[in-house]
């Protein structure tokens, strides 16, 4: 017989909470509680023992029957005070404390007891380091924690009194690096049998059963789905731990005696049940009877409604006949005004008929006497305006005299011919252009007569030059275009350098003619510029706007082709400008708006440019012509020899008689492809020389000479364009436009330098011969040294790399390089030289670390690769060309595509050497024909910018895993030598069930048909091998899509589960308002494994960079159409999505405008609303002296509601809103509110000072809630604030600063850090968060984010009521000034509160915002939409 002992008891109990255990509580939570404390009484015979969270005692006592001695520690002191009274012994003694401070002497006890506590709390590391420190040496812990997999499992609502669960993984790893031995058991509450050994075996193992069904089993090894981890921990060695079993039979026998009784009143339960079914069924038949009388009152309502509306019809037909009397009547007013100011108007003209009697007779004059004083004009004054308008003014004075002393002269000149004066009028001034000494072209002829040479004089030697300026004939602009070519597809970038801040607005203001969504890159010398830069651009929504700080050298040119450098090439078009002043020329004061009038002065012109470019693929710069006091110096002078350097690393020698012609002023509109040659000069700005006020012959000078002629070294040609009053109508038609910019067109280059110039393709095979040449030297300079390409190698690659190579050994070359900057994972390399005749097997001597077969002869790609793959030793198997170059990170990426088991092959993005896409990913067509997506278009464009599905990628770079390779035989040798092995292969891997994966992040270079021989040769083995292709499969091909629907739509028929979200923007987290939660709808609903296309409908532009690192690949963005494209977009794809999410009312409104409510009926439609923002509206205007007038209100109100009709589920931010709504929505109404992780940081009390507010600062205070607050809180708060806590303290305020309105109350003390891009050191220092909004919707975001820091939050009572923190308990609330400052003053002095406040925010963040039911929220929401 074993050892008997009694439970300890209590003479009262406390209540249970939930939060501990009590002995009122009995069933299963008491078996486990009492289990664990019945283990730990046999581990702890005659030690000192810690019991942590004891409770309210009884476990403590329990353990005090064996002890020696027993020290229980617990946080609530009402707990303490509670055990203190029921529980006693001699050894036993109970203290209040915290388990992160526990209040025992370091090295005080030998075991310590910690059962259900780690996780209420989330520093669950410091409490394991008190552990540590009260153990003494040999001591050991006995620590238990709820399984969160089985505890918390799905469906299972969260203890509200946990903050921090663990898994047993999550538990072992905690303890795992803390202790040096760690033994981890399993606690399971349960009905059945033990079968335990006894004796006679020493290697016990625990098989445990489960009944899964009625008649199904689970045998487990081990305890099977485990509700608690108990581990025993110590860095000694641990004690005998044995497997422990508690029999609780009483309850069990209990309930087998009374099971006759309980079964028979079951029985007579169901009885009675069947009864009110009956009754049920009777009361339902009466509830069909009432629905049928309620349907004739219906109809009969029906009836007197349609007899109101015939009635209000009525009155709307007399409303409508007392509006027209009104107009009528308004009408005679304004026809009797119009009749008095026709009477005042005849009474001028009647005054200005001498004047126009005076100005005719003085023309007639002026006929006459033009010889007699045309030769005095020329002696007196050849150029003066000033005397020749003083002239004409005495002819008029002696005229009028005349006039006013004779009537016989002005009879005469009243009976002229007013039809002979104007005739001659218009003579003479035809004559005037053409004899007259004063016109334009004389006077501009005379200054280089008389003045140019003397200004000259004193130039050195280098204006003895020969310099030829090119005539400048320009295409008029705007024409009447009747073929308007669609940009879209095509990147359009604006390029703005501004050092005179004051010119931007001018700027921009014409920038915007462009009406094309477009990208700006902005670049100016300081900060304070940029500042002001970002103020006047806060609500720019042509696209993103960047804004760069560039040292002040080189002007405009070198930000431009230096710092913008990597941007350019990634748009199609690009527009350079700059605040341009010539300050030492007073006559150019005009000079940059006569460069903006000719290149974006109107959406026309701008239209018309960009129609050229579409127009003319030859067509590479359009800049605007001269201005007339530049012509003279349109040549070389001091720029000849800095001009020859530049355009000798172009490949083009610059002699002295070649014509000069430039982009004076640097304001052009460019196709990037043709400033290529300059950008590929690699510039610096080491390179220019610091700024003096040059006004010639720097390096800034040269380089703006260059833009003509890189465009014609890139196979471009280039035009002038100058504005016109009238649309030239001569250009109407496509070939129109091409014959006047070929006729107006000039060149630099001689016709044999121009090799390129001419179509796309010709263009395209210059560029590659140009790019083989320039390899070919590189290759050789590199074999006449000794050095050796270096490749890294392993034993355990986890990427096998094959490339197979014939000849073009200066392709390789630079692969060979690109190969081994990427070779970041473990990787090998095999090259299989299929008996290459250059100089292939010279350079392959030179390379160290790669396996390398020379076949004696050619293989061809199909079998060369075959050879390599069957060396491979890799978990994965690359194939490439060696026509290609790498990026740096292509393996990483591509390995990392395979975490998902359903990918069997991953292709890249393939870019052409001329800049345009070869491929981004690849279709195959029911007829077995195949098309690169996206050929020719731009790589960068959004199209191309999302992982995604497809029927094929290119062998030119493929990754697969060698086991599937292995096992569908590689390579098909009937395809040899080569060509649609690829395809086949890809095909019988989606046969398998796997994906083919196209990464836009991997961009590979590719020469095409670089290891071809014969580029007819390989388009007859394509051809060939097709219809082999077609006929093996054949029918798996007739589930493939037709040529008709695009290759677009081809690809996009692969992607299951399709939404389209719309939103003003890209969510980013650091933009603050509802944006952050907008990302986080984002990325769960990618995360439920729906394809989701992204349309940022006011804020069209995207950065694919910082997209990628936030987001992922896996989002289509459709950037750069904006509000303009959306109907296209809609009308063209709308119907392809399974559902249509769009959020905010801005955004719902214009969807609905654009689709009309036809159309939108036959989406499914779900609309984020967020919140009635119309009561936002309502309180700001209240706080502004501008309150709604009730009919304005009403009206606003029915306007916010009526979006929401139509829709098939609405979405809220908070339960506060879907009560204001969901009486007037017949929608389903889900809440969806923020997601924010607990993460408290770790500063104490005493570690903090100041105040801080978080949120972006844009516009005016009173559109802006955030700057409102602020402003309030400096003006009416801090004074008060100062009172009572003095002047030693700060408000810092992050957040993006752009407002103007802030800079009055910007100081020492209110310090305005703007962007802070981590925001969790700003949390950790500060001691108090404050929320002072006065106007707001939804739910504030930061209030949430701040409590999950634990940073405690005085806020508005507004605030607190939409956030639903509890006032005085998780937030402090204020409506009036004075208590605001008052509830700051005690969170900030008051530690006690701080921390009360703290704690229980961060348990209200934790079940409130949690990612689980964030997650579960936004998975119920999109079930009904699921197909």
């Amino acid at each position: 017989m074993g050892e008997l002992f009694q439970r300890p008891s209590a003479k009262t109990s406390l209540d249970w909470t939930g939060e501990r255990f009590t002995p009122k509580v009995s069933g299963q939570v008491e078996l486990e509680h009492l289990h664990r404390y019945f283990l730990a009484r046999e581990l702890c015979r005659g030690l000192d023992v810690l019991d942590i969270a004891s409770g309210e005692g009884y476990g403590s006592a329990l353990l005090a029957q064996v002890a020696r001695s027993v020290v229980g520690v617990e946080v609530d002191e009402e707990s303490v005070k509670h055990a203190k009274n029921n529980y006693h012994a001699e050894n036993l003694e109970y203290r209040a404390g915290k388990a992160e401070e526990i209040p025992v002497d370091a090295s005080g006890v030998d075991c310590v007891i910690s059962f259900e506590t780690i996780e209420h709390f989330y520093d669950q590391e410091k409490f394991l380091a008190e552990i540590k420190r009260v153990l003494r040496p040999g001591g050991f812990a006995l620590i238990s924690s709820p399984n969160r997999d089985t505890y918390s499992g799905f469906g299972t609502p969260p203890n509200p009194h946990h903050v921090r669960e663990l898994t047993q993984d999550e538990f072992h790893g905690l303890l795992t690096p803390r202790f040096q031995n760690v033994a981890l058991f399993g606690q399971r509450a349960v009905l059945g049998s033990v079968i335990v050994c006894d004796r006679g075996h020493k290697d016990q193992k625990l098989v445990s059963f489960d009944r899964r069904s009625e008649d199904r089993f689970e045998a487990s090894a081990g305890l099977a789905r485990s509700v608690y981890c108990v581990a025993a921990v110590s860095d000694a060695e641990l004690p005998a731990l044995p497997n422990s079993v508690y029999f609780d039979l009483a309850s069990v026998e209990d309930a087998i005696v009374n099971y006759p009784a309980v079964s028979a009143e079951l029985t007579a339960q169901k009885e009675r049940n069947q009864g009110l079914e009956g009754t049920i069924h009777s009361l339902e038949q009466s509830k069909a009877t009432i629905a049928a009388e309620l349907a004739a009152l219906k109809g009969d309502l029906s009836a007197q409604d349609e007899a109101f509306a015939q009635e209000h019809s009525v009155r709307l037909e007399v409303e409508s006949e007392r509006k027209a009397l009104l107009e009528t009547v308004e009408q005679h007013r304004r026809e009797l005004e119009a009749a008095q100011a026709s009477a005042s108007l005849a009474e001028k003209q009647k005054d200005a008929a001498v004047l126009d009697v005076v100005d005719r007779a003085f023309a007639v004059v002026w006929a006459r006497r033009k010889r007699s004083f045309r030769w005095r004009a020329l002696l007196l004054h050849p150029l003066s305006k000033k005397k020749r308008k003083q002239y004409r003014d005495r002819r008029k004075l002696k005229l009028r005299s005349r006039l006013a002393g004779g009537s016989s002269t002005s009879a005469v000149f009243q009976q002229a011919d007013n039809a002979r004066i104007e005739s001659e009028k218009s003579r003479l001034r035809r004559a005037a252009l053409i004899k007259h000494p004063f016109n334009r072209r004389k006077r501009r002829n005379y200054r280089k007569q008389h003045a140019v040479p003397s200004a000259l004089a004193g130039l050195p030697s280098a204006t003895t030059i020969v310099n030829r300026a090119v005539d400048t004939p320009s295409v008029g602009l705007p024409f009447v275009y009747r073929e308007k070519l669609p940009v879209t597809g095509k990147r359009i970038a604006v390029f703005i350098h501004v050092y005179y801040v004051e010119d931007f607005d001018r700027i921009i203001s014409f920038v915007s003619n462009i009406k094309w969504s477009f990208e700006t890159f902005i670049s100016t010398d300081s900060e304070e510029k940029k500042r002001k830069i970002l103020n006047r651009i806060t609500y720019w929504n042509r696209g993103n706007a960047r804004v760069d700080i560039t040292p002040n050298i080189g002007r405009d040119i070198a930000p431009f082709f230096v710092n913008f450098r990597k941007d350019i090439l990634k748009f199609d078009y690009v527009f350079h400008i700059h605040t341009k002043r010539s300050g030492h020329t007073p006559e150019l004061a005009d000079w940059l708006d006569r460069m903006m009038a000719s290149t974006i002065g109107s959406p026309e012109i701008v239209d018309s440019i960009l129609s050229a470019f579409e127009a003319d693929e030859t067509l590479g710069v359009l800049a605007p012509t001269y201005h007339p006091h530049n012509e003279p110096y349109v040549n070389w002078i001091d720029n000849f020899e800095r001009s020859s350097e530049l355009a000798a690393k172009m490949g083009v020698t610059l002699m002295q008689d070649m014509p000069c012609a430039f982009p004076a002023g640097s304001i052009y509109w460019a196709r990037s492809a043709a400033l290529a040659a300059i950008l590929d000069i690699g510039l610096e700005f080491a390179d220019f020389e610091p700024e003096a006020g040059q006004t010639d012959g720097t390096l800034a000078h040269a380089i703006e000479r260059m833009p003509f002629l890189s465009a014609e070294v890139a196979g471009f040609g280039w035009n002038f364009v100058s504005p016109q009053a009238r649309k030239d109508k001569s250009i109407t038609t496509r070939d129109e436009l091409l014959q006047a910019l070929s006729e107006k067109r000039s060149f630099l280059l001689p016709p044999s330098e121009r090799q390129g110039y001419g179509s796309q393709v010709q263009r395209a095979q210059f560029q590659k011969a140009h790019f083989k040449t320039k390899k070919t030297v590189e290759l050789n300079t590199f074999l006449e040294t000794d050095k050796r390409i270096e490749l890294p190698s392993t034993e355990k690659p986890l990427v096998s790399i094959v490339v197979v190579l014939f000849n073009s050994a200066e392709l390789t070359y630079p692969f060979l390089l690109s190969l081994r900057q990427a070779m970041t994972v473990p990787a090998e390399v095999i090259i299989v030289d299929n008996a290459s005749t250059d100089r292939t097997r010279e350079l392959l001597s030179r390379v160290d670390g790669a396996k390398i077969v020379l076949n004696d002869e050619n293989e061809h790609f199909l079998r060369g690769s075959r050879r390599g793959a069957a060396l491979a030793q890799g978990e994965f198997l690359l194939l490439v060309n060696n026509d290609t170059v790498l990026p740096s990170d292509c393996l990483e990426i591509a390995t990392a595509n395979f975490e998902d088991p359903g990918t069997g092959v991953v292709g890249a993005k393939i870019i052409l050497p001329d800049g345009s896409l070869q491929e981004a990913g690849s279709v195959i067509w029911s007829d077995g024909t195949c098309v690169g997506y996206g050929r020719g278009q731009n790589p960068n464009s959004p199209a191309f910018q999302f992982r995604r599905e497809v029927h094929y990628c290119s062998g030119a770079f493929m990754m697969l895993r060698r086991s599937l390779y292995l096992e569908l035989g590689g390579f098909d040798e009937r395809y040899a030598p080569a060509y649609y092995e690829e395809t086949d292969l890809c095909m019988k891997i989606r046969a398998a069930g796997y994906k083919v994966i196209y990464d836009p992040r991997i961009a590979i270079e590719h020469y095409e048909f670089g290891s071809a021989t014969v580029r007819q040769q390989a388009i007859d083995l394509q051809e060939r091998n097709h219809k082999f292709f077609l006929a093996q499969h054949a029918t798996a091909l007739k589930n493939h899509p037709s040529h008709e629907i695009g290759p677009r739509a081809a690809l996009d028929s692969l992607r299951k589960k399709r939404v389209l979200m719309i939103d003003d923007r890209v969510p980013y987290r650091n933009l603050g308002a509802g944006y952050p939660r907008a990302r986080d709808l984002v990325k769960a609903v990618s995360a439920l494994g729906w394809d989701v296309t992204f349309y940022p409908l006011y804020f069209p532009g995207l950065d694919v960079d910082e997209f990628w690192s936030d987001f992922g690949p896996d989002i289509e963005v459709a950037a750069e159409l904006g509000e303009p494209g959306l109907s296209g977009f809609l009308r063209e794809r709308a119907e392809e999505f399974d559902a249509v999410f769009v959020s905010r009312p801005g955004n719902m409104a214009r969807v609905q405008e654009v689709c009309g409510r036809a159309f939108l009926s036959r989406l499914k439609l779900i609309y984020d609303a967020e919140a009635l923002f119309v009561e936002r509206e309502k309180i700001r205007r209240a706080l502004f002296e501008n309150p709604f007038e009730e009919k304005d209100y009403r009206a606003a109100y029915e306007q916010e509601i009526g979006l929401m009709k139509g829709a098939s589920a609405v979405v809220t931010v908070c339960e506060r809103e879907k009560k204001l709504i969901s009486s007037r929505v017949s929608a389903p109404i889900q809440v969806i509110g923020h997601m924010v992780d607990a993460k408290p940081s770790t500063a104490s009390f005493e570690e903090r000072s100041d105040l801080l507010f978080v949120g972006a600062l844009d516009g005016t205070r009173e559109a802006s809630p955030n700057v409102d607050s602020l402003v309030w809180f400096v003006e009416e708060v801090m004074p008060l604030l100062d009172q009572k806590l003095g002047t030693d303290w700060k408000l810092n305020v992050a957040g993006r600063v752009q407002s103007e309105d802030l800079e009055r109350i910007a100081s020492e003390r209110v310090r305005l850090l703007g962007m802070v891009p981590d925001l969790s050191h700003v949390y950790n220092e500060n001691r108090v968060f404050i929320a002072p909004t006065r106007f707001a919707a939804g739910i504030p975001a930061k209030v949430h984010e701040a409590a999950s820091f634990g940073l405690p939050v005085v806020a508005t009572d507004l605030i607190a009521s939409q956030v639903g923190f509890i006032p005085d308990s998780e937030i402090l609330a204020a409506s009036t000034a004075k208590d605001f400052a008052d509830k700051c003053v005690s969170l900030y002095t008051g530690k006690e509160v701080w921390s009360h406040i703290r704690e229980k925010a961060l348990l209200a963040v934790a079940c409130d915002c949690s990612k689980e039911l964030f997650e579960r929220n936004v998975a119920s929401l999109f079930v009904p939409f699921e197909k």
